[in-house]
């Protein structure tokens, strides 16, 4: 935001794109992108960045809980991060962190049971992803 507003007062002191750009030491693409956006729409077209293409990452911690606490994989006793990564799509360092958040380790336990504080679980942790 800083960068962007040192963009407006430069230019709004008349100095040229390629100048701005070597007194920020930035690319002079960069200057005229930020200096067209303020153009058009103002202050807010500088105060946030626009989102990206791409599909943003979905976790959902709630389900990953759930489906350790209430089921069993196949051909197994207990769920590994391995075995749970494979079943929801996600990575295992993710199925590492959602446990580690809940406090769930069911490769530690004989037989894993949900009590009732684990029913409350997903209720407590957001922002996982």
């Amino acid at each position: 935001m800083a960068r962007r507003a040192q963009i407006v007062l430069l230019s709004a002191e008349g100095k040229s794109n390629l100048e701005i750009a070597q007194i920020l030491k930035i690319g002079r693409h960069q200057v005229s992108r930020w200096r067209d956006r303020y153009a058009q729409e103002g202050f807010s077209g500088i105060e946030q960045d626009r989102t990206r293409s791409g599909r943003k990452k979905q976790i959902d911690a709630a389900e990953i809980v759930s489906l350790t606490t209430n089921t069993l994989p196949e051909n197994a006793t207990h769920w590994s991060t391995r075995t749970m990564a494979a079943v929801s799509g996600i990575s295992e360092r993710s199925v590492r962190r959602i446990w580690h958040a809940y406090g769930l380790k069911p490769h530690l336990e004989k037989t894993f049971k949900v009590t009732e504080k684990d029913q409350s679980l997903p209720d407590l942790c957001t922002g996982l992803e």
